[in-house]
C-alpha cells in the first residue's frame, strides 16, 4: 500500500565526530563555568534552573568559550541538512543561540524556538544515564487520545507518535538533531549521571 506523509513532522539526525573540533577545550570551558554557578538563567524566553549562555554570552563572571571551530561544522551540517530538507527558495540564515549544561534536577521547561524556521541541538557530552530531548507533539488528537482510545491497544513506537503527547527521543554522544522550530521540547531534569549534560542549541531563519 502506497504511504503518504501528509502534516507529518519530520526529525533529522547526524552525527559530529568530536575529533573535527575543540572538543575537549569546550567541555573545560563549559565545567568550569559552570563550577563558577551552576545556575546561569536569567531568561524570560523560557524556564529553566540550569546553567544557560543564551543571551548572556558576554557575562564577564563566566570565561568565554571558542565556539569557532564547531560553528563551521554547524554550517557545514546544517548546509547538508536544507538540502536534504528540498523546500527552501533563497537565502538562509543559521546561528547558535544557547550551550546548556546541567545536573541531575536540573532542566528546561516546555519551549519552542519561534520565530525560527527550523532548530537544531547538537550533544557535546551525553551518557546513557543522562536525560534524553522530550519533544511534545503538535497535532490535536493527542489532547484526547487517551480518554477516547484504548490506548494499551496502540503500539508504542515511532508510527504512532501522533496518538501520543510526547515522545523521548534516542541520542547519544555527538548527535545533531535539526526540527521545527514549533515543535515543543524540554529537558526533564531527572537525570541519574553524575557527569554534566552539555548540548548546543542552533536555529536556522529564513
Amino acid at each position: 500500500m502506497e504511504e503518504i506523509n501528509l502534516f507529518s513532522t519530520k526529525i533529522y539526525k547526524t552525527h559530529i565526530d568530536k575529533n573535527l573540533y575543540n572538543h575537549e577545550e569546550l567541555i573545560n570551558t563549559i565545567e568550569e563555568n559552570y563550577s563558577i554557578d551552576s545556575v546561569r538563567s536569567d531568561i524570560s524566553d523560557f524556564e529553566t534552573n540550569s546553567h544557560n549562555y543564551y543571551n548572556d554570552w558576554n557575562n564577564p563572571k563566566f570565561k568565554k568559550i571558542n565556539l569557532e571551530e564547531i560553528e563551521k561544522i554547524y554550517g557545514q551540517k546544517t548546509h547538508e541538512f536544507i538540502d536534504t530538507l528540498d523546500i527552501v527558495i533563497g537565502n538562509w540564515k543559521a546561528f547558535i543561540v544557547n550551550v546548556h549544561a546541567s545536573m541531575p534536577g536540573q532542566g528546561i521547561k516546555p519551549h519552542g524556538h519561534l520565530p525560527a524556521f527550523y532548530s537544531s541541538v547538537h550533544y557535546l557530552k551525553l551518557d546513557d544515564d543522562h536525560d534524553k530531548i522530550i519533544f511534545h507533539s503538535p497535532l490535536t488528537i493527542n489532547q484526547f487520545a487517551s480518554s477516547i482510545y484504548d490506548m494499551s491497544k496502540i503500539k508504542n513506537n515511532l508510527n504512532a507518535t501522533n496518538f501520543f503527547s510526547g515522545w523521548e527521543f534516542e541520542i547519544k554522544e555527538g548527535d545533531m538533531i535539526f526540527f521545527p522550530s514549533y515543535l515543543m521540547h524540554e529537558v526533564a531534569g531527572e537525570s541519574k549521571s553524575n557527569s554534566l549534560r552539555i548540548s548546543v542549541a542552533s536555529n536556522i531563519h529564513i
